[in-house]
């Protein structure tokens, strides 16, 4: 579950946001998210990976023995990042700042891996192949 958002670390950048498919974070004004609605969370990581900052931290425990004791606050934050467990996740899946991020921004950013010219391609090519003769069984 999403625990803390580090205010030193975050750029406000809203790709939190952007990506959490439960709607999690709000963004303030100024463009810093809030965990407004923590109790959706679904332990996704996708806010911990995609953030460039490693300003986030989700405890990936849903039991007693949580990684984050308190209720988010400032001696849990101290505590994640005396402990180098902001961007823990990011850095296991190596998507860290030394590794250049992600492989393609989040959803709803625009951007995407995949090449602009060859989707066009592959899409045309699909619409004007006639009726597909391939069947799938549900």
């Amino acid at each position: 579950m999403i625990e803390v958002i580090d205010p030193d670390r975050c750029t406000s950048c809203g790709l939190c946001a952007q990506i959490c498919p439960m709607n999690v974070f709000t963004l303030r004004p100024d463009g810093f998210p809030v965990i407004a609605d923590k109790d959706q969370c679904q332990t996704c990581f996708q806010c911990e990976a995609y953030c460039p900052a490693d300003a986030m931290f989700v405890d990936p425990s849903r039991t007693a023995d949580r990684l984050v004791p308190g209720d988010g606050g400032e001696d849990d934050l101290e505590h994640l990042r005396s402990e180098g467990f902001l961007g823990l996740h990011r850095r296991a899946v190596g998507w860290s700042r030394a590794s250049g991020g992600p492989p393609r921004q989040g959803r709803g950013t625009g951007t995407t891996s995949r090449s602009p010219s060859r989707s066009t391609s592959q899409a045309t090519a699909r619409s004007t192949a006639g009726p597909s003769t391939h069947t799938t069984a549900l």
